[in-house]
């Protein structure tokens, strides 16, 4: 694989590639820099070339100030397929799996973000990082929900909304694409860890939240059955769902589509049983009234680091709407 990199930032800044995880060897371009050969804008295109022997969840990033140019967003994922088979994440049968979503999650700092903007890059301090917003391939709830390749985010392809059936296999590739540990938590059941920056792990390891590590890849399977949950995940006809059966034709205690269940994967010994809920009265539920409520703490401090640092704010914005706490 090949890759030509071309700097077109702005202020005259150069900029570079790392591959972590694979031999690169580097041609042209217009400097050395601390980690890789750089180009700098209006300069000579360097070109990145490796292979790519290993499968597997792996990364790439500026190698030029990367504490500030991943920051600004140059950070992205390499997904390595084996040679076993598209449903494999890597050469091994245990690996196997149904879906599977890239999760690249990063953050940011808008008042670096601004004074980047407007050149000031002295008076950019990286000490004084404070990030308010958080993402999942670039997208922020609740566009991380929408439609990959929506019109209207052009920059922000890919979505972040995993789904399956019970009894599928989710592949999650965890991409730490930021300068923050996120405990990367999802309910419901552990997740068997099969990878770490693209290497197979000999064993396994299951865990019910994985810390997201800064330059680390993760690659793990989960799966969900709603076994002995004591209830019919699939509702009954008293909760207005209809009907349904589940019959286990191999002996496993799920339901089996090809002996005639209606579903795969039923755990049966809870068919039919009603969800063991009593929903409350309209009455009794919490009122939404009570006025705006009053923005996160980090973002209220990054008002005050952009009002400290001259930063024209909007009018629209959170910063410059008086706020109260909700009742």
């Amino acid at each position: 694989m090949t890759i030509s990199l071309t700097s077109g930032l702005p202020f005259g800044r150069c900029t570079s590639m790392v591959f972590p995880g694979h031999a690169v060897t580097a041609d042209g371009g217009d400097q050395d820099g601390l980690l890789a050969r750089e180009t700098c804008p209006g300069g000579t295109p360097v070109a990145y070339t490796f292979t790519a022997t290993q499968p597997g969840t792996y990364t790439y990033y500026s190698g030029t100030e990367p504490e500030l140019q991943i920051e600004m967003g140059l950070v992205g994922a390499i997904i390595v397929r084996p040679s076993l088979g598209g449903d494999y994440a890597y050469n091994d049968a245990n690996t196997r799996f149904d879906h599977e979503y890239l999760f690249l999650m990063t953050q940011m700092d808008p008042v670096i973000h601004q004074l980047v903007e407007q050149g000031r890059f002295s008076e950019v301090d990286m000490t004084r990082y404070w990030p308010v917003y958080w993402f999942f391939n670039g997208r922020a709830g609740p566009d991380d929900l929408a439609d990959a390749f929506v019109s209207w985010l052009p920059h922000q392809p890919y979505n972040c909304t995993p789904r399956m059936t019970p009894g599928q296999k989710l592949l999650m590739r965890l991409v730490g694409g930021d300068q923050g540990q996120h405990p990367f938590h999802y309910h419901g059941n552990n997740a068997d860890i099969i990878a770490r920056d693209g290497r197979l792990l000999p064993h396994s390891r299951s865990q019910f939240t994985t810390l997201s590590v800064p330059g680390e890849t993760v690659d793990q399977i989960f799966t969900w059955t709603g076994e002995k949950l004591g209830w019919d995940i699939y509702g009954t006809p008293a909760d207005g769902m209809p009907a349904h059966s589940c019959v286990d034709g191999d002996g496993d205690g799920f339901g089996d589509v090809s002996a005639g269940s209606t579903f795969d994967h039923e755990y049966c010994a809870d068919h039919g049983k009603p969800l063991p809920v009593v929903l409350p009265e309209q009455q009794n539920l919490p009122s939404a009234a009570g006025g705006p409520a009053v923005p996160s703490w980090g973002l209220a401090a990054s008002c005050l680091r952009a009002k400290a640092a001259s930063i024209p704010i909007p009018a629209t914005s959170s910063c410059g709407t008086p706020t109260r706490r909700r009742n």
